[in-house]
């Protein structure tokens, strides 16, 4: 109803993004390439909802999901697809602990860690 009326705002609040990051991330258990790029194609078009301090972190996350995609469907040489995932992974987790570095970031993760 929301979204029909044009309430929604277009953006999401840091927590919010914070919140959508963390179920984002939990697809990176994910093994099958068919669902990783249903994913990855789902992560970029929630893209222009987060707050821009989670942005980065985001494109890491979708670069590391590409990666991961490809490398499962045999896309790649095998030896090349491991060293892009390792890369994209690498990427991801310094882009993570740069955002964490944000006192407004780290305000927000506590609120959550707070949430049931």
């Amino acid at each position: 109803l929301a979204v029909a009326e044009k309430r929604v705002p277009a953006r999401l609040s840091l927590l919010g993004s914070l919140r959508l990051l963390n179920r984002a991330e939990q697809v990176l258990t994910l093994k099958d390439p068919t669902s990783l790029f249903q994913a990855a194609a789902a992560i970029n078009r929630q893209r222009p909802l987060l707050a821009p301090e989670v942005q980065v972190v985001w494109d890491a996350l979708a670069a590391r999901l590409e990666a991961k995609r490809r490398l499962l469907s045999g896309g790649t040489v095998m030896g090349d697809g491991q060293a892009k995932a390792k890369q994209a992974e690498q990427s991801y987790e310094i882009a993570v602990q740069t955002l964490n570095l944000i006192p407004e970031v780290q305000e927000a993760r506590e609120k959550l860690a707070r949430e049931p």
